[in-house]
């Protein structure tokens, strides 16, 4: 019998798979609506773009926050903070939402009809986002369950549409999944709705989230940064062969999004436990790493026609690179699975770190591009990653060689004294107990 811990973990996987499976899907649907016109894709490109960086900057300042300090509260807190955090997701959602229809006005054209779709739908989707985030702690069965109904509802949605109808039709069919899921999370979270402070949660958690947030933003430089310059040093076509890899190893992305989902609460209630932390990493780290060689050699092996029915043309120049991608990819995973460590000892180590790491990310590539070409691009890209990880794992052996002291300690003493959490971490946690 598989125990609840590997029950979680599976559905945790199984989520992200979900929710990874939708975006491919849905971009598959609106692209073949017009088969034979390419500034109308472009364009809902372009919104679903805006959203992904919207949600990752919502996730850190909101949600991230959340799952990390899941395991510090009772259920009873839990539940009572759910609404302000609900709520303040929504505020967040609608203030963005605002400026990205202003920006819409400006935009015009199909750009900007696009955008102007998305303000309508985006603070649904971040609610469905939020609504995800404390389902994955407690209930994944329940955050597996809201994205099938965003994957069914949009993918129902666009097919329904006619063909060359205006794109924000097609962004607005998208966003209609996340808005029903939306409905479905709020009926089966069954939440009580009490006090609604939206900007007190956000002033309580702004110690982490702004961090959070700062890590996502400095991660997103270095990684687009990157992959802008090989287009402006190298051209169209490098650009497209490096995308194109990318988009074959994105399930490996998404494993790795979801063993970080699915470890870093397990990892954050063990911190005064330092061997299992540490064998919570290596595990993670080693599925990861595992999948990336096998993902990899099939990628080479792969026919050339059902590499092209995958990814178009640039399949050949992809395949190309998937060896140092895969190198890259592996540099990724080690990074994640010392962050789960580093937020279960510290939460406010991580946005350090990041800033630590991003040079060497952002300048080995466009060294290696000017030194290489491609082929030195992406074996910069590999070594930057390389660098990077070891600047992570180096700052989570140093939190696991602290825990181990104070658990030395603590075992030497009355053993009545539980180790302190970090100052930071500690305020961020008594400021929940205000009432909402």
């Amino acid at each position: 019998m598989p125990s609840a811990q590997s029950r979680r973990r599976v559905l945790v996987l199984a989520d992200q798979a979900a929710s990874s499976l939708s975006n491919v899907l849905v971009a598959v649907l609106v692209a073949r609506s017009f088969p034979d016109e390419t500034e109308p894709f472009a364009a809902f490109s372009l919104a679903v773009m805006v959203f992904q960086f919207t949600v990752g900057s919502v996730r850190g300042l909101i949600f991230e926050p959340e799952l990390l300090l899941h395991g510090e509260r009772s259920r009873h807190e839990a539940r009572r903070i759910l609404p302000s955090y609900l709520s303040a997701t929504g505020l967040v959602g609608v203030a963005v939402s605002v400026a990205v229809a202003g920006t819409s006005v400006v935009v015009g054209g199909l750009a900007g009809a696009a955008l102007l779709a998305l303000s309508l739908v985006l603070p649904f989707i971040l609610v469905q986002d939020a609504w995800r985030y404390v389902f994955i702690t407690v209930h994944p069965g329940k955050a597996l369950t809201i994205d099938l109904v965003w994957v069914a509802t949009s993918c129902t949605a666009i097919v329904l549409v006619p063909n060359a109808t205006a794109i924000g039709w097609y962004v607005v069919a998208w966003g209609a999944g996340g808005l029903l899921g939306a409905i479905v999370a709020t009926v089966i979270g069954e939440v009580e709705w009490g006090r609604v402070r939206p900007v007190r949660y956000l002033v309580a958690h702004r110690s982490l989230g702004v961090r959070f947030l700062g890590e996502f933003a400095t991660a997103q430089t270095g990684y687009f940064g990157a992959l802008l310059s090989c287009g402006w040093i190298l051209g169209l076509n490098a650009y497209g062969a490096v995308r194109g890899g990318f988009l074959y190893i994105g399930p490996l992305q998404m494993l790795a999004a979801g063993v970080l989902m699915a470890t870093l609460p397990e990892a954050r209630k063990a911190r005064d436990d330092p061997d299992r932390v540490l064998r919570l990493v290596r595990g993670g780290n080693a599925l990861v790493c595992l999948a990336t060689v096998v993902w990899v050699s099939v990628g080479l092996v792969l026919p050339e026609s059902v590499g092209e029915a995958l990814i178009g043309a640039t399949w050949n120049e992809a395949r190309e690179v998937l060896v140092p991608l895969g190198i890259t990819m592996i540099g990724m995973s080690i990074v994640s699975a010392a962050l789960v460590g580093v937020r279960a000892f510290d939460g406010t180590q991580g946005l350090r770190t990041r800033l630590q790491s991003i040079p060497f990310q952002l300048l080995c590539p466009i060294a290696g591009a000017y030194l290489g070409g491609l082929d030195g691009f992406v074996i910069g890209m590999a070594l930057g990653q390389a660098v990077g990880a070891g600047i992570w794992w180096t700052t989570f052996r140093r939190l696991l060689a602290g825990a181990h002291r104070s658990t030395a300690r603590h075992l030497a003493g009355d053993g009545r004294e539980p180790r302190p959490a970090p100052p930071d971490v500690a305020a961020f946690v008594l400021a929940d107990d205000a009432p909402y």
